[in-house]
């Protein structure tokens, strides 16, 4: 698993409009009092609005670290399953390769009959899970080493392998397999619940740091700030509101009412 593409792009907004919102804070600022100091009743404190702003950039910016660290958590555990059934798949494949070779040798020496009574699931190979997988090439490598199987199988000339031989062959990548399986096993379940965690993690931090971003867009829409608060929109909803809404004004027509402020810029 790569880290995620809509979050790395989230976050490069954040870091854009965290130092933009703490630098525009005092404009901001003077706006939001215009609008709610008539509010305040007597022997209030009067709500500092730049300072609040400034608090919200920094929370904007630790969440987005904390959103970065909980996905490359998420990345780095699906990589690591990622490879544990890389593993398996490989040794599965190597004890079907040697089990095919076995089923190759009964064919060439006996009737068809013989062979698939020896070999009775010499056709489900591939549809066996790897426990499975793992026991018949054991079971294949007793039948091999078997003193009638032998006596079945000669003279065997040509190319075609040796039964002995091959029952080595047979156990040892059965052995191979069930030593993935055994080296995984008892983490698969940790390893699961690892991953659900931090699945969660990043949740949470995802939430946490659009808590914040909300509130932000919020304070930008009571001081008419318009331009400032769509920095701040959720990039999915947006799309699926722009297949609906009608064209946005341009640019020039929504810098009559608001002009650019410095540090941000339209995405």
């Amino acid at each position: 698993m790569s880290p995620s593409k809509q979050i790395t792009k989230q976050l490069v907004v954040t870091a854009e409009v965290a130092n933009a919102a703490r630098d525009q804070a005092d404009a901001v600022a003077v706006v939001l009092q215009e609008e709610l100091g008539a509010y305040a009743q007597e022997g209030e404190p009067a709500v500092e609005w730049a300072q609040l702003q400034k608090l919200l950039s920094r929370r904007l910016a630790a969440k987005g670290e904390s959103l970065r660290m909980a996905d490359n958590k998420l990345s780095s555990a699906g990589i690591t399953n990622l490879q544990l059934r890389q593993q398996r798949r490989a040794a599965a494949a190597m004890l079907r390769k040697e089990l095919r070779g076995v089923r190759f040798l009964l064919d060439e020496t006996l009737p068809k009959e013989e062979a698939s009574e020896l070999f009775p699931l010499r056709g489900k190979l591939n549809a066996l899970d790897p426990v499975r997988l793992g026991r018949l090439g054991h079971q294949m490598a007793e039948v091999l080493r078997r003193e009638a199987t032998q006596v079945q199988l000669q003279p065997v000339t040509g190319n075609l392998p040796q039964p002995g031989p091959l029952a080595d062959s047979v156990e040892a990548a059965a052995l191979q397999l069930e030593g993935v399986l055994e080296a995984i096993g008892p983490e698969k379940s940790a390893r699961n619940l690892s991953f659900d965690e931090r699945k969660q993690e990043r949740l949470e931090a995802l939430e946490s740091w659009k808590r914040g971003r909300e509130l932000l867009r919020g304070l930008y829409r009571v001081a008419r700030f318009d331009y400032l608060a769509e920095q701040l929109r959720d990039r999915r909803r947006k799309k699926a509101a722009e297949e609906t809404a009608p064209p946005a004004p341009r640019v020039e027509e929504e810098a009559e009412s608001a002009p650019p402020v410095a540090g941000f810029r339209m995405i």
